[in-house]
């Protein structure tokens, strides 16, 4: 049964003849009838047996994949989440989920599963992804709104099931392509959109949010939440609180008890190997960076900034997914990454040598939506994303070393720095291993062609790397296993396992 809670008699008009499109294969659309519903809700399952359906049955296949799944159609229930027709203001339910912390999950689809009575021919939704605070949705992240039908059910009275899928690839928006989340915890909100024929042919349309899990809770039990009154048409505000009247609260309030909602989140898990710190706060205490630009020529913008990491002695890694922070004045530039060998406690490396791996261009840029001062002049901060990395091993108990920066424009004006990193859980010991180094061509004086080759950066740098244990594919299932204790791998635990750990994890001057 399907209930719309407290909506006003214009917000509840439900069709009980059947779809749109269904009747007009056997009868003109002007036969349509529409009936008010009741002021405060609205049965589903009271209008279906007139029309002789059954709401039995097994429910559509839902995406099999790596991530999260609330499961299909309990059959039960469902929570009104719908866009104009029947529903002027807007409302929207939602439910939480959880990714594994630890692991960079790199987001394919998301899809759910909708009851509504929308015409079939223009069906429409979005999938909204939320933050989580409180185990309420807090700050929207990213809005889906290209999708694929994967599958229908004829419910009668003009319903359908229905279960709409978002492929990130498939997105028109390009910060809606390429999604990586970290471990914790979110909500998904799916919306049904209204098919625009309630102003001319009194037929508003409505969709729910349908119900899973036969009252089984997953987290936390799903929220709805109202639409701000007294908008234009087709316009819609919703607030972030939590609670309150026009705030994201329980569904169990009003009308559908303690319950989840369907949906199915696909994503293939990366295992982090270091996370050095977020991109650093827009406060001035925090506001630096050392330069970090790529160009071809050596000139005094071919400047490298570089942070050390080490590979645990277990097994070699495979690096799937690289990210960093990017301070930069520059429009329309593009991000690189280099990466080097260990040269005890500085990097293997000067301009014009090789490099163990590197990456021209960027999958994303990120705006993260602020300006820092650094030496008189305003820069952005911005994330600069490599996805999709293949053939990057790096070996087991070695030290290496990563700048990450932006190419050359050529302009006279550019300046691009390394972020220096920031962690509140790490506040007073930002430093991992060695402090971060830079590298420039000439040095700050009367001889600028003078080399002066790497130097204390006087922080570390904000970057993050992930992948998994070489021989593990990625979304094969299974980042890597934990590391045995048979460390030199004679077939026996003992005394010589310790001190080749330790041999190991000293290599290098890590």
């Amino acid at each position: 049964m399907v209930r719309m809670c407290s909506m006003t008699v214009a917000c509840a008009t439900i069709l009980v003849a059947g779809s749109v499109a269904g009747a007009a294969d056997r009868a003109p659309v002007a036969s349509k009838v529409a009936v008010k519903a009741p002021a405060v809700t609205q049965n589903l399952r009271s209008v279906l047996p007139a029309t002789g359906a059954s709401l039995t049955g097994t429910g559509a296949a839902r995406c099999l994949c790596e991530g999260w799944d609330n499961g299909v159609w309990d059959e039960n229930d469902g929570q009104v989440s719908h866009l104009g027709g029947g529903v002027p203001s807007g409302a929207m339910a939602a439910d939480d989920f959880y990714l594994c912390e630890g692991q960079v999950h790199d987001l394919k689809s998301v899809s759910g599963f909708l009851i509504t009575n929308s015409n079939p021919a223009l069906r429409k939704a979005k999938a909204i992804l939320f933050s989580d605070c409180n185990s309420c949705p807090a700050q929207e992240l990213y809005v889906f709104t290209e999708f694929s039908i994967v599958s229908t059910r004829d419910l009668g009275g003009g319903y359908y099931l229905v279960e709409y899928r978002f492929d990130m690839a498939n997105q028109f928006e390009e910060a809606e392509r390429n999604i990586v989340l970290k471990g914790g915890v979110y909500w998904l909100a799916l919306v049904g959109k209204t098919d625009n024929q309630c102003a001319t042919m009194n037929m508003c349309d409505i969709s729910f949010f349908a119900t899973t899990g036969d009252g089984y809770i997953k987290g936390s039990v799903a929220k709805k939440i109202q639409g701000l009154p007294g908008l234009p048409v087709n316009q819609y505000s919703f607030t972030s609180s939590c609670g309150g009247q026009y705030g994201w609260n329980s569904v169990d309030d009003c009308c559908i008890g303690c319950t989840d909602l369907a949906f199915t989140i696909c994503a293939d898990p990366c295992k982090i190997l270091i996370d050095n710190g977020s991109q650093i706060s827009a406060v001035a205490q925090f506001a630096s960076g050392a330069p970090s630009e790529k160009s071809v020529s050596n000139s005094s913008r071919n400047t490298r900034a570089a942070d050390d990491f080490v590979i645990n002695p277990c097994r070699d890694f495979s690096v799937c997914y690289i990210e960093g922070c990017v301070y930069t004045n520059c429009e329309g530039w593009d991000g690189f990454y280099e990466i080097y060998a260990n040269d005890c406690k500085l990097p293997d490396f000067y301009f014009g040598d090789s490099v163990v791996a590197y990456k021209d261009g960027a999958t994303k840029i990120v705006d993260l939506g602020y300006n820092v001062v650094i030496g008189g002049v305003t820069l952005r901060a911005y994330r600069v994303e490599f996805h999709d990395i293949s053939g990057l091993i790096l070996q087991k108990g070695h030290t290496y070393w990563i700048s990450i920066g932006a190419l050359d424009t050529f302009s006279f004006t550019e300046k691009a720095y390394f972020c220096c990193n920031y962690d509140c859980r790490r506040i007073g010991c930002l430093t991992r291993f060695n402090r971060g180094v830079k590298l420039t061509t000439a040095q700050q004086g009367s001889h600028p062609s003078t080399p002066v080759g790497w130097v204390d950066a006087g922080c570390d740098f904000a970057f993050l790397i992930a992948g998994t244990y070489a021989g593990t594919a990625p979304g094969s299932g299974s980042v890597g296993t934990a590391c045995i204790a048979d460390i030199d791998g004679n077939g026996s635990v003992g005394v010589a396992d310790l001190f080749t750990f330790l041999d190991a994890w000293f290599a290098g001057c890590p």
